[in-house]
């Protein structure tokens, strides 16, 4: 009986350690992204750690539905945050609700200093008020400026303005892109994380 007790306190203590233990393994694996590849997401209104509000709110209210907000002046932007590693390129996709604007476009800050911005028309975008859309841009982040690991972007809807159109957005989404790891390149960063010198 004192046996099988000793047994199942050793049981209930590993399993103390081993839990924990797997959930940081699990999310080191993932936030190392060996795939080269590190996606993240957000609904418009909620919160993320690696995609901010669209602001400034007055331009880009939360629609009458509560689903999504409603950009109804020219420009608005987002930050987003890179992940520690060496990611070499953005891919963003928009969830939209297009209301007869003719010309939407995405960009990114290259250019802190001048305000400098790359502009980019949203691939397959569709001028169609009747149901939710999703299109996608790419963009080259090795050389853009960053302010506390984070990139600026800019929507930009130039028809808004006079108030006939106006684009909703629900969802954003970006896949931050790297050279995948290679075993080796994992154990040495591993091996980077866990020794002191």
């Amino acid at each position: 009986m004192l046996k099988r007790a000793r047994i199942i306190e050793g049981l209930g203590q590993a399993a103390i350690i081993a839990v924990p233990l797997t959930v940081i393994v699990i999310l080191g694996w993932l936030r190392l992204a060996p795939s080269g590849t590190f996606v993240v997401w957000t609904d418009t209104l909620e919160r993320s750690p690696y995609i901010d509000q669209i602001l400034p709110a007055s331009r880009a209210p939360v629609r009458a539905d509560g689903e999504g907000v409603q950009i109804i002046d020219d420009p608005v932007y987002f930050m987003a945050r890179v992940p520690k590693g060496d990611y070499t390129s953005a891919e963003v996709t928009l969830d939209y609700h297009n209301h007869g604007q003719p010309v939407f476009k995405l960009g990114v800050i290259t250019d802190m200093t001048t305000n400098s911005f790359d502009l980019r028309t949203f691939d397959n975008f569709i001028v169609d008020e009747t149901d939710w859309q999703e299109s996608t841009v790419n963009f080259d982040i090795s050389q853009l400026s960053r302010t506390n690991g984070a990139i600026k972007f800019i929507l930009s809807a130039p028809q808004v303005k006079n108030g006939q159109h106006s684009v909703d957005i629900k969802r954003i989404k970006i896949a931050w892109h790297k050279e995948p790891l290679s075993y080796r390149a994992v154990l040495g960063q591993i091996w980077h994380a866990v020794t002191p010198w």
